[in-house]
């Protein structure tokens, strides 16, 4: 029985090597090789899979008797229940027996031998959508996923794996860092711009309305400078002083600057300066409110930050 429950997966595989031996895999690179290989022998695996699932189904034998945890007794078996599983080599069929009774769910003893998951994919997907998920996008994480396994898995089901494989290990995604990064240290980013621009006096009232009283409407304000000629650098390899010596250089061809600086530790601070404007200089921490900072100056953030 043991021989001919893998005779499947036995003639893929020698089929994959007689086809080897032809002329046409003579004329192919290695690269060309490499892509042929993992078409053909993911095949392989998945039927190697399946034939040894097949094997437990005929093997498996009726236990007697079977009480789930109420204490409930299984009183009736149906053999050949099937279900799908999704696994890093493709789709297997897994048959087992099904424990029934009137008013209850039936128990499938294999199930639990087998540690199936609740859903369709298994343990093997779930956990490569959590780590690939982690080291980027989704879309980033579809692809790779895709690539490695052949799953065709798209992007509502990768992002249901991560947020499942998140759940089994207490909330905690596997993390991945980008080249260049290292652990315990941020990645900043320093960046630096200049603009022209004319004197513009501004009080309190004419930039943010009074707190106390806001329902008193501000009928008229005076407008804000207006940046032209804006100059911008931005790094995240040089050193926050090296930002503030470029803004610096660039300069005195301008009227005004406003200086964006990154200090090292990932310690970072924004200084707006503008000739006769009436703005105090101010700080604050976060990217987004560096450039709301320099946005009253008409200088507009990246797209990926708005």
């Amino acid at each position: 029985m043991t021989e001919s429950a893998f005779a499947a997966s036995r003639g893929l595989f020698e089929q994959v090597a007689t086809d080897f031996t032809l002329s046409n895999a003579a004329v192919l690179t290695h690269s060309g090789l490499e892509d042929l290989l993992a078409a053909r022998m993911r095949e392989v695996t998945r039927q190697l899979f399946q034939d040894h699932l097949d094997l437990r189904a005929v093997r498996e034998r009726r236990a007697d008797p079977v009480f789930d945890a109420a204490g409930v007794e299984r009183t009736r078996i149906e053999r050949g229940r099937t279900r799908i599983l999704a696994t890093v080599f493709g789709k297997v069929a897994v048959t087992r027996i099904a424990y029934r009774t009137t008013g209850s769910a039936d128990l499938h003893l294999a199930d639990a031998a087998l540690n199936m998951p609740t859903g369709m994919h298994s343990l093997g997907p779930a956990k490569l959508a959590a780590t690939e998920s982690a080291r980027g996008s989704f879309a980033e994480a579809v692809n790779r996923v895709n690539a490695l396994t052949g799953a065709g898995i798209g992007h509502r089901q990768v992002q249901e794996l991560a947020v499942a494989a998140a759940a089994r290990n207490g909330n905690k995604m596997p993390s991945g860092l980008a080249p260049g990064e290292r652990n315990g240290r941020k990645r900043m980013a320093t960046l630096g711009t200049v603009y022209d621009t004319e004197p513009a006096v501004r009080g309190v009232d004419d930039i943010i309305a009074d707190p106390a009283d806001p329902a008193d409407p501000v009928t008229e304000r005076r407008p804000g400078p207006k940046a032209r000629s804006k100059w911008l650098c931005g790094s995240v390899n040089d050193t926050g002083e090296r930002g503030a010596n470029q803004a610096h250089a660039e300069a005195p061809n301008a009227e005004g600057v406003t200086k964006v600086s990154a200090g090292p530790q990932g310690q970072h601070g924004a200084i707006a300066q503008s000739a006769g404007t009436g703005d105090a200089p101010g700080r604050c921490q976060p990217p987004v409110l560096l450039w709301q900072m320099t946005g009253r100056a008409g200088v507009r953030p990246p797209r990926r930050w708005r």
